[in-house]
């Protein structure tokens, strides 16, 4: 996609017979364009090969400088760096997620339901063992 480029140029606005020092300054724009900048890019030399860890080193003639243009997932001055990946689960692994979480729960509900009606088995136990221990014969 190319960006639009214009030139603007600032000018005093002053009356004629005014001095420049009394006069006020005004952006003009005069021209514009569509094209693209041009820069001129050539790969690296032969010793510069292996600046670039995860990527094609070019020299930006303009600029006096190297660069790195990175492959796809790494990043930084030399792509160094992977990227983290952050594409959304596919529909099968989101399944699979919201399955075995409900199974948890299940599990989780059933455990305390469980464990709820076995403590009150023993303790309606405790209470009928101490029924029997008690002697109703008059002394």
């Amino acid at each position: 996609m190319y960006s639009l480029i214009s030139a603007t140029t600032v000018g005093p606005l002053c009356k004629p017979g005014v001095s420049a020092e009394n006069c006020t300054t005004a952006m003009v724009k005069t021209t514009e364009s569509t094209q693209k900048p041009t820069l001129k890019v050539s790969p690296c030399s032969p010793e510069m090969s292996n600046y670039c860890i995860n990527g094609q080193c070019l020299y930006h003639e303009e600029a006096d400088e190297h660069y790195c243009q990175c492959e796809r997932g790494y990043l930084g001055l030399r792509c160094a760096h992977s990227e983290l990946s952050t594409q959304p689960p596919n529909e099968e692994y989101l399944a699979l997620i919201i399955f075995l979480t409900s199974m948890l729960l299940i599990v989780a509900v059933m455990a305390v339901f469980f464990a709820l009606k076995w403590y009150k088995l023993k303790k309606s136990v405790q209470s009928v063992q101490k029924y029997k221990e008690v002697n109703t014969q008059h002394i």
